[in-house]
């Protein structure tokens, strides 16, 4: 397993195991990847309440951005660069060709340059500028398409119960290694009613991570039912499925939901 990580984390867990001093070598990496989880995160937490919040948004970000002819070019992991509050990753956004397709010959020399913030432990996926952090996509969930390059938001959404019940809705996920993505490609996680979970990566304790528009991440159990996982995936409203019932908590629910008022207020 070591071998797939990569060198970055490698020398942290061979600190973090001398000070600490205790507890096996595996435990030392389970920490080691906690910490890097919470860090990542948190960051795109932060990424996405800023990109609501900025007075040219007002709307959760599309899963991913469209020509004129309504073709799919860069993943919402691209549009929020500028709003994770690193100077790298808004140094990267300025290289983007933001009218071209993701694998154009301009922006496929940036698929390498992927951010640490969405960049996976395992040393050969992040080699190809792969990620795991998914958004969940399909009809009735959170990222529900792509908006035009100049157009603020989705006139065809009703986000009334994601806004009022944001602590209900899952919106991204972390995936399994198998199931990553080229971080710049408009590619996500596609909800399954049928199957929801399977393709979300499992820890040691048996939990996914899952990011929710309350802007809180949780570890949940992956052996929920079917319907609970379908409760919270969709913005429908009228569920009862509440996570923080039976999830752990991650990251701690922020001021302010990554979705607002604002969001039902903004007009086209």
């Amino acid at each position: 397993m070591l071998r797939h990580l990569c060198p970055p984390l490698l020398i942290g867990v061979g600190l973090l195991g001398m000070l600490t001093g205790c507890g096996t070598f595996e435990d030392t990496i389970w920490q080691e990847q906690q910490r890097v989880k919470h860090k990542r995160w948190s960051t795109i937490s932060e990424g996405l309440l800023d990109y609501n919040t900025t007075t040219l948004n007002n709307h959760f970000p599309p899963q991913h951005s469209i020509d004129a002819e309504g073709k799919p070019l860069l993943s919402w992991r691209v549009l929020i660069l500028p709003h994770l509050r690193d100077p790298e990753a808004q140094a990267l956004y300025a290289k983007f060709k933001l009218d071209e397709p993701w694998d154009s010959p301009a922006n496929k020399e940036l698929l390498e340059k992927i951010p640490k913030v969405y960049a996976p432990t395992e040393y050969d996926l992040a080699q190809k500028g792969m990620t795991k952090v998914l958004g969940v996509s399909g009809p009735g969930t959170a990222f529900v398409g792509g908006l035009p390059q100049g157009r603020e938001v989705f006139t065809d959404t009703d986000w009334t119960p994601l806004v009022e019940a944001p602590a209900k809705t899952i919106v991204a996920v972390q995936a399994a290694p198998e199931r990553a993505v080229p971080w710049t490609k408009p590619e996500d996680f596609p909800w399954n009613p049928d199957d929801p979970i399977t393709g979300m990566e499992v820890d040691k304790k048996g939990r996914i991570t899952a990011l929710f528009a309350r802007g809180e991440v949780l570890n949940i159990p992956h052996d929920l039912p079917t319907d609970q996982v379908n409760a919270l995936i969709t913005i429908s409203g009228g569920e009862e499925a509440n996570a923080r019932d039976f999830g752990e908590r991650l990251i701690p629910k922020p001021k302010d939901p990554l979705v607002s008022e604002r969001s039902l207020k903004a007009s086209p």
